[in-house]
């Protein structure tokens, strides 16, 4: 499927054919544009085309290729019903249209993708990270955002209870809180809480783009694997499942608040 910039005019051409391929004389064209929801954006029943033309070009203006609810990416369907004596036959193409970048500041990352870039050079072992492009990191950044917004965080804060933000030395972070986050009240965050905020984000994403890990299958249960000679053992129990790698863990021990309840069944 191609990709063009948010906000471009795009060119479709659709053939006027049947599905095998053959060539149609219409009666009668109709287009609609559609979103990724299937809501219609525009549509019209005047085209006209010269005979013996065996395809329709059409311009999608920049409006149309605007996503709505300031998202940075949407896919647009252009669908062209071609009526004839014998019949009604339809063709249709999809496209996405994507910002410069899908990252948006508290929104889906706590950093810019030069930012994260800078943060990964204070990381070890990033061999994910390094061998991936911007679109992969892209996706795994928002997908580590969501996955650490999820902890509470406690946080010592350096404004000695003057802040307007918090109202003592220490506070607590929930997922409310950066649902509710601006980047004003971000800047009032202790600097070496935001580092490693930052840090945990990267390496979050580095395991998402590795995939499934020995970690993981000792997770799932897996006592042992074997592949050809070699071999991999698991001890015995499953692990404390925190939803978060071990690496993106470590960069905010201290602040991450975990709560385990003990009940009767």
């Amino acid at each position: 499927m191609n990709t063009y910039p948010v906000g471009t005019p795009v060119t479709v051409t659709l053939p006027i054919t049947d599905e095998q391929g053959t060539a149609l004389t219409p009666t009668g064209l109709s287009l609609a544009v559609y979103d990724e929801d299937e809501n219609v954006l525009y549509s019209t029943s005047s085209l006209t085309i010269n005979p013996g033309d065996s395809e329709l070009a059409f311009v999608v203006t920049g409006n149309f290729n605007t996503p709505a609810n300031s998202a940075s990416i949407a896919i647009r369907t252009v669908e062209l019903t071609i009526t004839t004596a014998t019949g009604t036959f339809i063709q249709s193409q999809s496209y996405i249209v994507k910002a410069r970048s899908q990252l948006t500041f508290l929104k889906n990352t706590f950093q810019t993708m030069d930012r994260a870039k800078l943060t990964a050079t204070q990381l070890p072992n990033l061999t994910e990270w390094e061998a991936s492009n911007d679109e992969d990191r892209e996706v795994a950044l928002m997908t580590a955002y969501e996955r650490l917004i999820r902890f509470n965080y406690r946080v010592i804060s350096p404004f000695n209870g003057q802040s307007m933000l918090y109202s003592g030395l220490n506070f607590e972070l929930s997922m409310v809180d950066w649902q509710l986050m601006t980047s004003d009240s971000f800047a009032l965050l202790p600097v070496r809480f935001v580092d490693s905020l930052r840090k945990a984000q990267v390496a979050e994403a580095n395991q998402i783009m590795k995939g499934v890990s020995p970690d993981d299958k000792r997770s799932a249960g897996i006592l042992s694997e074997s592949i050809g000679e070699s071999k991999m053992m698991f001890r015995v129990g499953k692990p404390l499942d925190l939803g978060l790698s071990k690496q993106a863990f470590e960069c905010l021990k201290g602040y991450i608040v975990v709560r385990q309840r003990i009940g009767r069944t």
